[in-house]
């Protein structure tokens, strides 16, 4: 008789302990269902749902915390699985694409990432991630999504790029090489052509640009820039044949749009034209010469268009002819031969 009474006594303060609870949405479906302990903390296995139905999650508590978690999309699809500890993720996870595939896999300490990450793209390694305390740290590599080549290395401390960056093309060639130091660009950096040959040479200091130096896929020097404080002081520009062609100034590093003085040069070096710009457009007066140096033209612009008399110079520095120009329309032209 003591033994049933026993049994009856314990069989009674389990169901009341370890009672299980169900929670409903709004239009009357299965919110979430588990147990909770003596203390009135979740305890075990946990099951929640998605408002239209159809599984959520699986999680398991222990004094409260969540201990291990799966996580389904509304169509039952796994996404991720994990485990935590004291409420922060802690060890192995993995997360997975639409499709089911693992997309990235990885370790987390005390709710940081911690160690090396690796990044998937239909099953195959997108890239190497290295975290320490939850920021990047070491080296970091990426591949093509489609042969699965290097694609780019890069270097970090703290979350911020530090030593050489490399990236590479399609063919396996080298595209750029970087430096960093504490996340700000050093030394020397230079892009390459897919060929292999120089594209641009670009040099730093206090981690601003000071030099850029492009060239042409012949190798030859296409364009020159210095700077200072990350403004361009000055560049030159140079015809395929490697003859200068300009010297002026612009408010980006692509030549556009110009501003201030510039000369542009004839194939024999001699000064062929030079005039001012205001963002782009000419603007006061403009002079001409031959390749011999003797006058060719002068005139005026407003707003890059032609206004006023201009004149017009034979070889020999002989007037050839006068226009009048009115709002960028040719008024008249005398013939002065």
């Amino acid at each position: 008789m003591k033994k049933i009474i026993s049994i009856l006594i314990l069989s009674f303060l389990f169901c009341n302990v370890y009672a299980q609870t169900k929670k409903y949405h709004t239009n009357g479906k299965l919110k979430e269902i588990g147990f909770y302990d003596e203390q009135k903390q979740k305890t075990g296995e946990w099951k929640y749902y998605w408002i239209k139905g159809g599984l959520h999650s699986i999680v398991y508590y222990k004094e409260g915390f969540k201990t291990d978690w799966k996580h389904y999309d509304n169509n039952g699809q796994l996404r991720e699985s994990g485990k935590y500890f004291e409420g922060k993720k802690t060890g192995r996870w993995s997360y997975y694409s639409l499709e089911g595939d693992l997309s990235k896999e990885g370790n987390y300490k005390k709710g940081e990432k911690e160690g090396e990450w690796k990044d998937y793209y239909k099953e195959r390694l997108r890239s190497l991630e290295n975290y320490k305390n939850g920021k990047k740290t070491g080296e970091w590599k990426y591949f093509r999504e489609g042969n699965g080549l290097l694609k780019q290395i890069e270097h970090y401390l703290e979350d911020k790029a530090t030593g050489e960056s490399k990236w590479f093309h399609k063919n396996g060639n080298i595209g750029y090489i970087r430096h960093y130091n504490s996340g700000k660009p050093i030394g020397t950096h230079k892009e390459y052509y897919e060929s292999g040959k120089i594209k641009t040479i670009t040099t730093y200091e206090n981690g601003k640009t000071a030099t850029i130096n492009s060239y042409y896929k012949t190798g030859l020097l296409s364009a020159s820039s210095i700077f200072l404080e990350d403004k361009i002081l000055a560049q030159s520009f140079y015809e395929i044949g490697g003859k200068l062609g300009a010297i002026g100034y612009t408010q980006n590093i692509h030549g556009t749009p110009q501003i201030g003085k510039w000369k542009y040069y004839h194939q024999n070096g001699k000064l062929h034209y030079k005039g001012n710009y205001i963002e782009g457009k000419r603007t006061g007066k403009w002079k001409g010469y031959h390749n011999n140096k003797k006058r060719k033209f002068k005139g005026k612009y407003i707003d890059d268009i032609k206004v006023g008399k201009w004149k017009f110079f034979l070889e020999n520095g002989r007037l050839d002819k006068i226009e009048r120009w009115v709002a960028g329309k040719l008024i008249d032209s005398v013939d002065e031969k």
